[in-house]
C-alpha cells in the first residue's frame, strides 16, 4: 500500500515533521503541519491566504496542547501575525485527537492579545494512510467576526467512502454499481487556483480493475466552509512516475466540494474501449467516524 501512495508521500513529507518524547512520567508529541486557510468575514466575503504552518505540541500526560498558528491574517490589510495558544485541552482516542475550546486568549510575541480572542476553536488530528503522515483540520472564530477554516495541503479523504456508478449507455439492462474502497488526495495550488485530485483504487464497473488516477489542473474556489472544484473536461493520468495519460477514460462535467471534512465529487467517465458512459457520484471523509465538529 505504501508503494501505491508514493507520489504524494514523496512530495509532501517535507512539509510535515513530528517527534515524540517519552519517559517514565511524560509522553508528548510535536507536529508541524502545512495548511491552506480561508477567512470569512461577517459580510460573507471569503478570502484564501498563502499556505502556512500550524504547530501542535501535545502533552498526553495532562491532555493539553500548545498550538502555534504561524503568519496568519484575518483581512487583506492586516499584517501577518504568529499566535500562540497555551494549555488548550484535548482528548485522544484510536481515531486521533480532538480539540474543542472556547474563549481562548492568544499570545502574540509573548503578550496576551484580547483583540484576537478566539471565541470557538475546533480541530481534528489523525494519521493519514494516503500520505503516511499526520493530517489536521481546523476551524475557529475570532471575536465572533471572522471564521477561519484551515485544511491540510494535501487534504486526504479515506473514510466511509461511497461510490455510486450508473452505466448510462446500458442502464436498462445492467444494475448500478456501488464501491467503497476509493481514497482521495487533493493538492491545492493557491497561486494558480488549480488543484490536482488523486484517486486511489477507483473503479467504475464490477469487472473493471482498480486504478490509481490523477485529475490534473482542476479549477477551485474558496467557500465559507471549504472549496468548490469544477472542470468541463480532462484526460486523467495514471499515478505513476510518468503520469501516463489515460485517453480511453476521458472525464467530463466534473464538480466537487470539500466542506466540514467531507468530499463530494461527481463526473462523467466515457469508457471508449467498452463504449460505456459512467455517471459517477462519490463521497469520502477526512476523518474516521465523523467530520469536524461544527462551531
Amino acid at each position: 500500500m505504501k508503494k501505491v501512495f508514493y507520489l504524494i508521500a514523496l512530495v509532501f513529507a517535507v512539509f510535515t515533521t513530528s517527534c515524540t518524547n517519552e519517559d517514565d512520567n511524560n509522553f508528548n508529541e510535536k507536529l508541524v503541519l502545512q495548511h491552506i486557510y480561508s477567512v470569512t468575514s461577517k459580510n460573507g466575503a471569503t478570502t484564501t491566504y498563502e499556505p502556512t504552518y500550524f504547530t501542535y505540541e501535545l502533552n498526553y500526560n495532562n491532555g493539553t496542547a500548545d498550538i502555534t498558528l504561524k503568519d496568519v491574517k484575518f483581512s487583506p490589510m492586516m499584517p501577518n501575525i504568529t499566535m500562540d495558544l497555551k494549555n488548550v485541552p484535548f482528548t485522544s482516542s484510536m481515531t486521533g485527537v480532538k480539540i474543542n475550546a472556547t474563549d481562548l486568549i492568544p499570545e502574540v510575541g509573548g503578550t496576551p492579545m484580547n483583540d484576537y480572542t478566539i471565541t470557538s476553536f475546533a480541530c481534528r488530528i489523525a494519521h493519514s494512510s494516503v500520505t503516511n503522515i499526520s493530517t489536521s483540520m481546523v476551524s475557529f472564530v475570532v471575536n465572533n467576526a471572522f471564521t477561519i477554516n484551515a485544511y491540510p495541503n494535501p487534504s486526504t479523504f479515506e473514510h466511509d467512502s461511497n461510490t455510486h456508478v450508473v452505466d448510462i449507455v446500458s442502464s436498462s439492462t445492467t444494475t448500478d454499481f456501488d464501491y467503497n474502497k476509493t481514497k482521495y488526495a487533493i493538492v491545492l495550488n493557491q497561486e494558480t487556483n488549480l488543484a490536482d485530485i488523486y484517486l486511489y483504487n477507483v473503479k467504475f464497473a464490477d469487472g473493471m480493475p482498480a486504478m490509481n488516477m490523477i485529475f490534473k489542473s482542476v479549477s477551485f474556489t474558496s467557500t465559507a466552509s471549504g472549496f468548490d472544484f469544477t472542470c468541463e473536461e480532462l484526460i486523467p493520468c495514471l499515478n505513476n512516475s510518468e503520469q501516463t495519460p489515460v485517453d480511453s477514460y476521458p472525464i467530463k462535467n466534473l464538480t466537487a466540494s470539500v466542506s466540514g471534512g467531507k468530499l463530494s465529487i461527481n463526473f462523467l467517465c466515457n469508457n471508449t474501449i467498452a463504449n460505456r458512459l459512467y455517471s459517477v457520484k462519490s463521497t469520502a471523509y477526512m476523518f474516521e467516524s465523523d467530520s469536524l465538529p461544527t462551531n
